[in-house]
């Protein structure tokens, strides 16, 4: 992917922003359409406790859930059927 360093004044105005943007040269010719990046709040875990889970997973992959099972227990307590 093309890279574009923004001046000053240019980051100033995007920092701003929180939405998609039109960019257009002086005459209004539009040259690009932006969107900003996707920011994921933070994780309210550690990467220790991440990597554990993870560990836990790869070495017991019997003791979850199966996502059909999750998904009818899901269902069934909102009130509705699979």
């Amino acid at each position: 992917m093309a890279q574009i360093v923004a001046d000053a004044e240019l980051a100033k105005q995007l920092s701003a922003l929180d939405g998609p943007v039109t960019i257009v040269d002086a005459s209004g010719t539009v040259l690009a359409v932006c969107t900003p990046p996707v920011r994921f709040p933070h994780t309210p875990y550690s990467r220790e406790e991440i990597d554990a889970r993870r560990t836990e997973a790869r070495e017991n992959p019997g003791a979850g859930r199966k996502l059909a099972d999750f998904w009818k227990e899901f269902l069934a307590a909102q009130g509705g059927a699979p």
